[in-house]
């Protein structure tokens, strides 16, 4: 038997357990239906926005520090980020807090990055 079917029994039997399906009058085979093919469309949709941000993740491997750099380089190319800006995180990103420092919003060089 396969996850997919496995997790509509599951579903099924616990709708029908419970008799949640009694308030709508709607079958549990039905609803357990509904909750599959909501899931699969949601997959579909994590897919196709993977593909429109050409990303690849991969499960337990999340880089935060490189998807914050992906979303600065996507700033810098909307004009919303200074280039400058986006060298500071760059940098930031590729030595260590200890060895940059930021710049506020009116491009003045503030205190180091990581340091109290």
């Amino acid at each position: 038997m396969s996850k997919k079917l496995r997790l509509y029994e599951k579903i099924r039997e616990a709708l029908n357990s419970l008799s949640i399906e009694n308030e709508s009058n709607t079958p549990d085979f039905l609803l357990a239906q509904l909750f599959i093919d909501v899931l699969d469309d949601v997959n579909k949709l994590v897919k196709m926005r993977d593909l429109w941000y050409e990303i690849k993740p991969a499960p337990g491997k999340a880089n935060p520090d490189r998807l914050l750099q992906s979303v600065y380089q996507d700033l810098v190319v909307k004009g919303v980020v200074s280039e400058k800006t986006y060298a500071d995180i760059e940098a930031y990103l590729n030595k260590g807090a200890s060895d940059v420092k930021y710049r506020d919003s009116s491009g003045s060089q503030g205190s180091d990055v990581g340091k109290s």
